[in-house]
C-alpha cells in the first residue's frame, strides 16, 4: 500500500492507496463533514468530499471510508482499531477480481 497516492493522470489525492488493486482508503476528519444543526454531529459529507468520491469511483476505484466520528468511538484500542480497518478491507475485497491479500 501507499501513503498519500496521486493518481498519475487526474493528480486526485487518496489519503491510502493500493493502486494494483484500485483501493482507495479516505481516513475523513471532521473537516470533511457538514455540521448538522438538527442534532449537533458532523455525520454529513461535503460537497468536495461527494464529488472526489464519484471521480474515484467512475475511474474504477474501490472505495473505503474511515470516518472520525467511528475512528474515535474506538478509544485508542489497537485490537479494535485493527479488526475495524480488516472487516472494511474485508467487505470490498469481496467485491473485487483478485482478493486482497491481508497480513496477520
Amino acid at each position: 500500500h501507499t501513503f498519500v497516492y496521486i493518481t498519475p493522470k487526474e493528480s486526485i489525492i487518496i489519503d491510502i492507496a493500493q493502486p494494483e488493486n484500485m483501493l482507495a482508503l479516505q481516513v475523513d476528519g471532521p473537516s470533511q463533514y457538514l455540521y448538522n444543526c438538527s442534532n449537533g454531529e458532523r455525520q454529513i459529507k461535503t460537497g468536495k468530499v461527494l464529488f472526489k468520491s464519484r471521480l474515484l469511483q467512475r475511474l474504477g476505484w474501490s472505495l473505503l471510508y474511515v470516518p472520525y466520528y467511528e475512528w474515535d468511538a474506538l478509544f485508542n484500542d489497537t485490537a479494535s482499531q485493527e479488526s475495524y480497518l480488516r472487516d472494511k478491507v474485508r467487505s470490498v475485497s469481496n467485491n473485487l477480481d483478485s482478493p486482497i491479500l491481508l497480513e496477520e
